[in-house]
């Protein structure tokens, strides 16, 4: 009978995920399938009827007869097993797929999102059709309507197998793609090669009817080489996507091509109505405010921002102020469309209350289209550059530069990310940030090789080349005023040019994280208001030169993750250091280096007195033996680094390795100890 249970349970389990499918994509479903069905509920009754009599049986005589019966109910368990049925083009073991992923959509008085729909799936309905493209400025609701089209198809079971939708970005890549379709398509594997996902991609798609949504795409993209199948009628697969450019439609052969207008004037009143609260309907106000809203040309990104800088304002001084604003002329030098927009934009921007606000603001654009930004690291580089002030620790510069980014957040001219964590900028938003800000240049992603030209280095203040393909730099560019550099993410760069530095005497910020470097040029050192460097995870940085003494204004020193094996005693010559990350590793741990474990020394890798020397240390990590065994510490050394720990004053983070609990209770005790006294 335990027998019986055990395969009548797995036969109803594979029953009820036919069932799903059946419900949810019932044009996967064969007649086959249909008869299985039947032939399994059959069965079932049988099954619960040998079960419920040998419940009740207590006739030692008749028992046999009940085992016989379940002996063949098994077989045939077994033989429905072996004929269980195949969908079209799938196994059915393979088959469980949600068939949508809804995506989140703000629910506002945008009334022409139902027409729009209709129009694009009639499109989609059409088999002549493969590739349909959306197209049109950034912030006129491409997105927004292929979110409410993608929800809308869950209730369409009959048109297709699986919806999958992927953001592309302006800089996506290949390896993005597949990685985000082949997690769509609950792949088992985390690293696979790029031939391995295209083999499963197109292994998972072939013989289903997929509809693929590419959103936010700027170049063309070769399907193939992702792993899409080819699309033809007979399989009456689609791709959608969305652009603002239509020469990435052309380049993408698209068969139709849709242009997003602008909303209407009575939807963008709806709309306006909705961010500013019920002030604009006042008498004194309305006839402003919608000489407002037609100045906004119909885009919704537009009426959005600029209805939450006016939210719950009656005062009508200040809507006459903003309709004059609006009447001014841009400086944004874009045509068009865009140059209202912008002109929206600014004065949402004009009407952040402090410079603080408005210098974090430009900061954001000096990361990656969109892409995530850590809002720690954020604040660290903004209290770095002196935009975040009035705070005593590091620890205050965070929580006030928190509270800066969510008055944007709330101001419409950041967007929330679901960790909580990090925050994003919307690309037309960035756009008009990197006009107002002179003096930035940002030339990020895969695509850019080259830096930039002589002449485009004068007069810069902050530069961002992060998560590009850079190998190589200038000699000496001529920089004087730059002041954050960010050249993290170039796994290309391998050297920087002894002199590359000479003409930089007011950077503040440098990042080298992520990179290949395996020295730090000479021209590094003289960079005396150098207040941040970060070498994090360059692997092959073995070195930390003694010339790091000259770097006097320096505040935050990362070197997590580099292959440097001795800590330069020079180090404790940076009296004004806040924060340091150190981390020194051997082969066990993963990291290259020459030194073993045998030859480890923790009076080498860190000499006595750095610590003691560096009084307003707030923040410090010390990796210095995770992987060591504690019988090969030295126990006279980490006495003194334990003495030299308890006498920093204002620390408030530490990150270090303990050998022994005797260490460990001897740091407890003597750091109360000092607080007592």
């Amino acid at each position: 009978m335990e027998q019986l249970d055990k395969d009548a349970q797995h036969l109803f389990a594979q029953r009820d995920d036919l069932e799903k499918i059946t419900r949810e994509s019932p044009n996967v479903v064969t007649s086959e399938s249909k008869l299985w069905l039947e032939d399994v509920k059959k069965l079932e009754v049988e099954v619960e009827s040998i079960k419920d009599e040998h419940m009740r049986c207590s006739n030692v005589f008749l028992r046999p007869i009940l085992g016989k019966r379940a002996g063949d109910v098994i077989e045939e368990i077994n033989d429905l097993n072996y004929k269980r049925p195949k969908l079209k083009g799938n196994e059915f073991s393979n088959a469980p797929l949600e068939k949508v992923e809804p995506q989140i959509v703000e629910i506002n008085s945008l009334t022409d999102s139902e027409p729009r729909l209709q129009k694009i799936l009639a499109l989609i309905e059409d088999v002549r059709i493969r590739k349909i493209g959306i197209w049109g400025m950034g912030g006129i609701g491409k997105t927004r309507t292929l979110k409410l089209l993608n929800n809308r198809l869950d209730q369409e079971s009959y048109m297709f197998d699986i919806v999958i939708w992927v953001t592309v970005s302006g800089e996506g890549s290949r390896r993005k793609m597949q990685n985000d379709i082949a997690e769509r398509l609950k792949c088992p594997e985390k690293d696979m090669s790029d031939n391995g996902l295209r083999t499963f991609i197109f292994n998972k798609l072939s013989g289903k009817k997929f509809l693929l949504i590419l959103d936010d795409i700027w170049e063309r993209i070769d399907l193939s080489n992702v792993g899409i199948p080819i699309l033809n009628q007979d399989n009456g697969c689609k791709v959608l996507l969305t652009t603002r450019d239509l020469g990435v439609c052309r380049q993408m052969e698209t068969d139709v091509d849709i242009q997003m207008e602008k909303i209407s004037e009575e939807e963008a009143w709806s709309l306006f109505n909705e961010k500013v609260g019920h002030v604009a309907i006042s008498p004194h106000i309305e006839p402003i405010a919608r000489d407002i809203i037609k100045k906004c040309g119909g885009l919704p990104l537009a009426i959005i921002v600029i209805g939450s800088s006016l939210r719950q304002i009656s005062d009508v001084a200040v809507w006459r102020n903003t309709q004059r604003e609006l009447q001014l002329p841009c400086t944004s030098q874009i045509k068009g469309m865009e140059n209202e927009v912008f002109s929206c934009l600014r004065i949402s921007y004009d009407r952040l209350p402090n410079d603080c606000e408005r210098n974090m603001f430009l900061y954001c654009s000096l990361y990656s289209e969109d892409g995530e930004i850590s809002i720690t690291e954020l604040a660290e580089y903004c209290w770095l550059e002196g935009y975040i002030q009035g705070v005593d620790s590091i620890e205050e510069a965070r929580d006030k530069g928190r509270h800066v980014v969510i008055n944007l957040v709330d101001a419409s001219l950041l967007e929330r990310v679901d960790n909580e964590k990090s925050i994003k900028m919307h690309d037309i938003i960035r756009d008009f940030a990197l006009k107002e800000a002179p003096g930035f240049l940002v030339k990020t992603g895969k695509h850019v090789k080259q830096p930039p030209k002589e002449n485009e280095w004068l007069q810069l203040k902050k530069m961002s080349m992060m998560g590009s393909s850079l190998c190589d730099l200038l000699e000496s560019p001529n920089c004087l005023t730059l002041s954050t550099l960010l050249l993290q993410h170039n796994s290309k760069l391998k050297a920087i040019p002894d002199s590359f530095f000479e003409l930089m005497h007011s950077l503040t910020i440098l990042d080298l994280s992520h990179t290949n470097i395996e020295s730090l040029p000479p021209s590094l050192f003289n960079l005396v208001n150098l207040r941040g460097l970060y070498l994090m995870h360059c692997h092959k940085l073995k070195d930390l030169p003694s010339q790091v003494r000259d770097l006097k204004g320096l505040q935050v020193l990362h070197l997590g993750g580099t292959a440097i094996k001795y800590l330069p005693r020079e180090v404790g010559e940076l009296s004004g250091l806040k924060r340091l990350l150190v981390g020194f590793r051997n082969t066990k741990c993963g990291f290259p280096s020459d030194v073993g474990v045998e030859e480890w020394n923790l009076k080498l890798r860190l000499p006595t007195g750095i610590i003691r020397n560096l009084p307003l240390l707030e923040e410090l990590s010390l990796c210095i033996g995770g992987c060591i065994d504690a019988e090969q510490w030295d126990d006279e050394s980490m006495e003194v680094v334990v003495d030299e720990l308890c006498r920093l004053e204002h620390l408030t983070y530490l990150d270090i390795f303990f050998p022994k609990e005797d260490s460990l209770k001897l740091f407890l005790h003597n750091r109360k100890s000092r607080k007592s006294k």
